[in-house]
């Protein structure tokens, strides 16, 4: 199918169909894509959050400022960036800038369901099984994409997924904190969203280990980015009002993520 079909296509779906912000299709040629609406983003209260988390000495937990045709083409550079630096991330097919704005990308999972971290994880809970193998290799995944000087963004655990062949992919582009901080920052970041979403998969008796693993982990880093890092964490364990905040920019399991950073420092 020619790159014009799937504008095509594309604008046909941002049209004519109720299309979520971020929905899965099957086309005729029964493959399927993946479709994100431009949406416009609330940038007074994005723009109140940031000033206040920055005033309190986390400006790399700031929430995106950008929104609509700027954050298509954010999105647009960090999947040619990952891709050119050898990652797996999904291709960019079709990109509308104009009103309906979206974009259009390929299905990692080549028909199937590619499983994202999240599922697995939940998967592993409910059968009461350990979560420390698969969210290790996550860690060490995500160790290896900052050792190439590269960054997520949004590294939360619903935005990675590891392939058949065991190589791990990405997703999730759609805010590029390098718009607004510099690379050690968008690592932290990185660290601070991934045990945000994760750490609420180990119970008393795992927390240990995985805590191990990860200042194991977290040695390893430079030395600017290993403090950076430690930094942020007692930052954010001293500030009692962190909690709100984090509710208030959608995070979720604040107090299980505490709980994790508490044993690290």
């Amino acid at each position: 199918m020619e790159d014009k079909d799937y504008q095509q296509i594309l604008l046909d779906i941002l049209e004519n169909r109720d299309c979520k912000n971020i929905q899965r299709f099957r086309l005729e040629d029964n493959s399927c894509v993946w479709i994100r609406k431009a949406s416009q983003r609330n940038l007074t209260v994005s723009s109140i959050l940031g000033g206040i988390i920055s005033a309190l000495g986390l400006p790399m937990l700031t929430p995106n400022n950008r929104s609509g045709e700027d954050s298509l083409s954010d999105e647009v550079s960090r999947l040619t960036e990952l891709a050119d630096d050898g990652f797996i991330v999904p291709k960019a097919i079709a990109v509308r800038y104009q009103n309906p704005a979206g974009i259009m990308t390929a299905d990692l999972g080549n028909g199937g369901y590619l499983r994202s971290l999240d599922d697995v994880l939940k998967s592993i809970v409910a059968e009461e099984k350990d979560p420390l193998p698969i969210w290790s290799q996550g860690v060490r995944a995500l160790f290896e994409l900052h050792q190439k000087n590269q960054y997520l963004g949004n590294a939360y655990c619903s935005n990675m997924a590891q392939m058949p062949d065991h190589r791990w992919a990405y997703f999730g582009f759609q805010d590029d904190p390098m718009n607004r901080m510099d690379l050690t920052s968008c690592q932290v970041r990185d660290c601070i969203f991934f045990i945000q979403s994760t750490a609420h998969y180990f119970n008393k008796n795992e927390l240990k280990e995985a805590q191990e693993f990860w200042a194991e982990t977290h040695q390893q880093y430079t030395p600017e980015t290993a403090e950076a890092l430690e930094k942020t964490i007692r930052r954010i364990k001293l500030i009692k009002i962190f909690t709100p905040i984090a509710s208030l920019m959608g995070c979720r399991n604040i107090n299980s993520s505490l709980r994790f950073m508490n044993g690290l420092l």
